[in-house]
């Protein structure tokens, strides 16, 4: 502390100084009549109990003595706080100028080295945001001073601006002179904050109000004489930066509220809230959203509780939901079917939040509510779609703007060797075999650049080990305005029957022209030769003509009937069969054949009774197996075995036919593998053809087989029956 410049005034500080040293004084006197060394009080030793508590205890002299020296420090800290409070006080009522001089009266500068008022005064704005004090003090020594008794506070210098960022202004009559203007247009952009200013002037405060009184409340807040207390200013100081304190919070307060409040009315879900300190949980809010979804304006809401959108179809269960968590004070979450004003069933999305004061005590239900209509239907649509999706057996796979798995069915994954589903985010690549990939990539580059649907075929290998023909489709998806989409539609159909089937037409087709073309040569060159030399043939030769035309014509007739027998053998996939006794039916063909060939050879050899599952076209193709075995045989005298087998091992039933004919091209028994005909490899008829496609019909197995030395095995499996 430096010097104080009162302390030789006539009842000044000196004076109470000079009053601490004689309290002082007397308090080491009569300290300095108790201390005997470590010893008792000697008046104490004629008590014969502090004699018997001395014997017992040796350490209670020590004790007694140290309880003794801290009662005296006490004793003497007390008289020091009285007597600075003392000091304090008269300092305090001193007067103080702003000026710097020395009054006559015994006033002193603004700022000496008297201590701050007992427990100084409390930061108005708390925490590390120190306020910010502008000063427009012109006189240089004051400014100085009354930044020092502001220490507690940030004080800057103002020069010509005050700055936003100031908390409170302290000007003298120069600086107000200066800074007048800008004064007034700090506190206009500070608006609705207060932004207070205090004059401190040389003068009596009435004739400072007198004086500034156009200028208060536009410029200034507050007049202090420069006459009073130091603690006055620092109390006045204090005040308006509460003041400021306060009216900046409740600005805050005021913009979170219109924040808030334009937030909610801006929001696209419509928000209430509901008093839930009355018994029925009223609406004491609704934002323009709750009315444009429900209808129900201000009017028809406010005061009511929100059961109004209930009706018919709303489900009771969520309504007992909503009011359970409602009594419980839990947040609640439900889709609710509500009804508009105009009766309109709607789907609410309803979120409901309890809202508790600073007690913790639930004030208001604050809920929330979207119009989830749309989505609902979407939902069920989709649900529909799915499920319509799930029941088709053709595979379909959707894929997203990066070409991977979003959605497939189950018949998508059972081809593609998935157990469920695929895995979403498969790319479409990993789907398919590799010769498949280049077709499918560039089919999918030519929908994205054109739009327009695209296919490609290839084949696929199925559970059975065979392959199937798969014919995929590529398109866009397109929304109810029948625009297309960013996601692409893959369906899938098996064409593996439908290619059979039409490569059967293909040979059927071809067998038909073949075989007509041959026989209606046949007749027409027999025709012409009667036509141009009749006269000149001999009615042996004419003869011999007409039986070649009978013949044709009767192969011509054959052919149609073969065709007609054998038309439900070209449907593929036809499972026409029944279960008989497969030797029985065997013989009994072979015993027609025999009648009809009396002199070919025809073996027979069957085992005891073979049930099998037997093709209804199946006589008619073994009776042409038979047939053309004789007729095409090398020899005079035709020899032709035929034979059943039984394989359980195998689970079927085998039927062998063989000759000793120039056997079947190796190019035809190629064309019969693959199921299809060039125009190079016509067989010489029907019969194997559709021996072929009626045996398969019903799980079987055709086969030819070349016999040593000479000669065609034509072997026909058949899926055993249960006898």
């Amino acid at each position: 502390m430096g010097p104080d410049p009162l302390r030789n005034s006539r009842g000044g500080r000196g004076a109470v100084r000079r009053g601490h040293r004689r309290a002082d004084d007397a308090r080491q006197r009569r300290s300095g009549r108790h201390r005997r060394g470590d010893q008792l009080p000697r008046r104490q030793h004629r008590f014969p109990a502090v004699r018997r508590e001395r014997r017992r205890d040796p350490g209670a002299d020590r004790r007694v003595e140290e309880t003794l020296r801290g009662l005296r420090a006490y004793r003497a800290g007390v008289v020091d706080h009285v007597r600075g409070r003392r000091a304090r006080r008269e300092n305090d009522r001193a007067p103080w100028s702003v000026d710097g001089d020395p009054r006559a009266d015994g006033g002193r500068r603004l700022m000496d080295d008297s201590p701050t008022p007992p427990g100084g005064f409390e930061a108005p704005f708390g925490g590390t945001d120190t306020p910010r004090i502008g000063l427009g003090i012109d006189n240089r020594r004051n400014r100085e001073l009354l930044s020092e008794l502001l220490s507690e506070y940030e004080a800057v210098e103002l020069e010509d601006r005050v700055g936003s960022e100031t908390d409170l202004c302290v000007v003298d009559p120069g600086g107000f002179d200066r800074l007048a203007a800008d004064i007034e247009r700090w506190k206009a952009e500070q608006r609705p904050a207060a932004a207070p200013a205090l004059l401190l002037a040389n003068a009596p405060e009435p004739a400072i109000w007198d004086e500034y009184a156009d200028a208060m409340g536009r410029k200034l807040d507050a007049v202090q004489s420069t006459s009073a207390p130091k603690r006055a200013i620092l109390i006045r100081v204090r005040g308006l930066l509460q003041m400021r304190r306060f009216s900046r919070a409740a600005k805050e307060r005021h913009e979170r509220l219109e924040l808030y409040e334009r937030a909610m009315d801006g929001a696209n879900v419509g928000i209430t809230i509901a008093d839930a300190d009355e018994p029925d949980l009223p609406l004491v809010y609704i934002n323009d959203s709750f009315e444009a979804i429900t209808g129900y304006g201000p009017a028809e809401s406010l005061g009511r509780n929100c059961r109004f959108l209930q009706g018919e179809g709303t489900d009771q269960r969520t309504v007992d939901r909503v009011r359970a968590a409602l009594e419980a004070e839990e947040p609640v979450s439900v889709e609710i079917l509500n009804y508009r004003a105009d009766g309109e069933p709607f789907w609410n999305d309803l979120k409901i939040v309890p809202v508790t004061d600073g007690d913790g005590e639930v004030t208001h239900f604050l809920g929330f509510q979207d119009d989830i209509t749309e989505r609902r239907q979407r939902e069920i649509d989709l649900e529909q779609y799915e499920q319509v999706m799930q029941s088709i057996d053709d595979p379909i796979v959707v894929l997203d703007t990066e070409r991977c798995v979003e959605l497939s069915n189950a018949a998508a994954a059972e081809l593609l060797g998935e157990d469920d589903e695929l895995a979403v985010g498969t790319p479409v690549s990993a789907l398919f075999p590799p010769g498949a990939r280049e077709d499918v990539r560039r089919a999918l580059t030519d929908i994205e650049r054109s739009e327009e649907p695209q296919e490609c075929q290839f084949a696929l290998p199925a559970a059975d080990g065979e392959r199937q023909v798969f014919q995929f489709r590529f398109q866009r998806e397109r929304n109810t305005a029948d625009r297309p989409v960013a996601r692409t539609i893959v369906v899938g159909r098996d064409v593996t029957t439908l290619r059979e089937y039409q490569n059967r037409l293909s040979v059927l087709d071809r067998v038909l022209r073949h075989n007509l073309q041959n026989k209606l040569t046949v007749i027409a060159g027999n025709t012409d030769l009667l036509t141009d030399r009749r006269e000149e043939l001999s009615s042996e030769a004419i003869a011999d003509i007409a039986d070649s035309v009978d013949a044709a014509v009767a192969d011509l007739l054959g052919l149609t009937e073969a065709a007609r027998q054998f038309h439900r053998s070209i449907e593929p996939g036809d499972r026409a069969g029944s279960d008989a006794d497969l030797s029985d039916l065997v013989e009994e063909v072979v015993t027609a054949a025999r009648r009809r060939y009396p002199g070919a050879d025809i073996e027979f050899d069957a085992p005891e009774p073979v049930a099998a599952t037997i093709p209804s076209t199946l006589r008619l193709g073994l009776d042409g197996i038979i047939e053309n075995a004789v007729e095409y045989a090398t020899s005079s005298e035709p020899h032709v075995v035929v034979a059943v087998l039984d394989q359980p091992e195998e689970n079927l039933a085998e039927i062998r036919v063989a000759d000793d004919g120039p056997g079947i091209p190796d190019r035809e028994r190629e064309a019969l593998r693959r199921g299809g005909e060039t125009a190079l490899e016509h067989l010489q008829g029907l019969t194997l053809w559709l021996v072929s496609w009626a045996v398969r019909s019903v799980g079987g197995e055709f086969r030819i087989n070349g016999r040593d030395p000479s000669g065609t095995v034509v072997v026909l499996r058949l899926p055993r029956a249960e006898a």
